[in-house]
C-alpha cells in the first residue's frame, strides 16, 4: 500500500477526487477547489495557464511555497547564484536622495529625445539601487532570513533578472550586463554575436543613439 501523502509534492493540497456533486456550488472557496483539482474548468484560468506557458501542476505547486515555506529558503540562498570574478563590477555607492518624495512624483516626465550626454556611473548605480537593489531590511519566515528589495515581490521569490544595455555611461563599455543586486554589481554577458539594439524595441520612436542605458527584464533560471 503507498503512502500518497508522503510521496514527494503529493499531499492534501493535490489528492483528486472523483465527488463532482458541489461543481455547482455557488461557494467561491468550493469552486476555486474544484478548479484546482481538475474536476471544473475555467476559461480565466485556462488563459492564464496559457500565458504563462504553466501547465496545472505548476499552478498546483504555487500551494507549497506556502507551507514549505521554500520561497524564504530560495531567497536566503540567492547570493550564491551572483558571480564575483575579475569581470564583475563592483557598483560603486547610491547618491543619497535628498529630495522627498512628492517632489519627485511632480518633477517625473517621460521625453523621447535625449540630449546625448554620458550617464555617471554613480548616478547608474543609485538608479539600479532604489529600483532593483536590496534595501537591507530583514524578514523572518519560519527561521529563515529573507533580504526585501526595494519594489514588492510574492513570497519574496523576485523571479525577474534585470538585463543593463549601457550606451553611454562613463567607466562603462557598451554591451548587456546583468545586475547582482545581493552584491550591487554588474556582471558583463559576453555574448559573441553582434547585438543591434535598434532590433530590441518595436518601432521607430526610440532614440536609441543618444540614450545612456535601456532596462531588460528577463524570466529565466539563474
Amino acid at each position: 500500500m503507498v503512502e500518497y501523502e508522503l510521496k514527494g509534492l503529493f499531499n492534501q493540497n493535490t489528492l483528486s477526487t472523483s465527488d463532482i456533486s458541489n461543481n455547482n456550488n455557488y461557494n467561491n472557496q468550493q469552486l476555486f477547489d474544484h478548479i484546482i483539482r481538475g474536476n471544473a474548468n475555467s476559461e480565466m484560468l485556462t488563459y492564464l495557464l496559457n500565458m504563462n506557458h504553466q501547465r496545472l501542476n505548476d499552478f498546483k505547486s504555487m500551494h507549497q511555497y506556502n507551507y514549505g515555506n521554500f520561497a524564504s529558503l530560495m531567497n536566503s540562498v540567492e547570493q550564491y547564484n551572483e558571480i564575483e570574478n575579475d569581470e564583475t563590477i563592483l557598483l560603486p555607492k547610491p547618491l543619497r536622495i535628498k529630495n522627498k518624495l512628492q517632489q519627485v512624483l511632480k518633477k517625473r516626465k517621460s521625453v523621447r529625445n535625449y540630449i546625448g550626454l554620458s550617464c555617471d556611473l554613480r548616478e547608474l548605480s543609485t538608479i539600479l539601487m532604489y529600483s532593483f537593489g536590496i534595501s537591507g531590511r530583514k524578514e523572518n519566515f519560519g527561521g529563515i532570513v529573507a533580504s526585501m528589495r526595494y519594489y514588492a515581490s510574492g513570497g519574496a521569490l523576485y523571479p525577474i533578472s534585470v538585463i543593463i544595455y549601457i550606451n553611454k555611461v562613463d567607466g562603462l563599455k557598451k554591451g548587456l550586463y546583468l545586475y547582482q543586486p545581493m552584491y550591487h554589481s554588474l556582471l558583463p554577458l559576453n555574448i559573441k554575436t553582434q547585438i543591434d539594439i535598434n532590433k530590441l524595441f518595436v518601432g521607430s520612436n526610440i532614440d536609441v543613439k543618444n540614450s545612456s542605458f535601456f532596462v531588460f527584464y528577463l524570466n529565466f533560471p539563474h
